[in-house]
């Protein structure tokens, strides 16, 4: 990925050529019915839900006419790995699943965002980066106000394996 930030919407399938080693990638879905296949399980990703892919997900999309939405490609500020802890689906791969009116006002966030980073704005990148932060605070909030009570020590362990993965323990 050339750009520290790539957000367009798409039809049918997203691209998911341009990733790197260090890209994470967050698919908002609108419409239609999506297909994932990832460490051989294959998902279908359905209306209002977001998928959070880290780096190491190895998968594979298919196309299906109906599917539409938004792809982003980034790399996360340090502090935003947090935010990014939602109920994983398969390995380096999350998903939330969003009531409509919440879909909504992300997807306004996300148009917004790729307006700014398509702009030749003075600090457009910034602007949009910022609505991407925002994206994700809300997709976490929305996860913390919905999830089963866990002990956040847990939650901070959890964290903190997952993300040194590639250490040995």
């Amino acid at each position: 990925m050339k750009d520290p930030l790539l957000i367009r919407e798409f039809q049918g399938q997203p691209d998911t050529h341009e990733r790197d080693q260090d890209s994470w990638m967050l698919i908002l879905t609108l419409d239609g019915t999506g297909r994932l296949q990832a460490n051989n399980q294959t998902e279908d990703i359905r209306p209002f839900s977001v998928l959070g892919i880290r780096p190491e997900a190895n998968l594979v999309t298919s196309r299906t006419a109906s599917w539409r939405g938004i792809q982003v490609l980034f790399r996360p500020k340090t502090q935003w790995l947090a935010w990014l802890y939602w109920p994983e689906r398969s390995s380096g791969i999350t998903m939330l699943q969003l009531d409509e009116d919440d879909v909504e006002e992300l997807h306004k966030q996300l148009q917004e965002a790729m307006a700014y980073q398509q702009s030749s704005q003075l600090r457009g990148l910034a602007m949009a980066v910022n609505l991407l932060e925002r994206f994700i605070l809300q997709c976490d909030s929305h996860f913390q106000l919905h999830q089963q009570a866990v002990d956040p020590r847990i939650q901070r362990v959890l964290l903190e394996i997952e993300l040194n993965l590639h250490k040995p323990l």
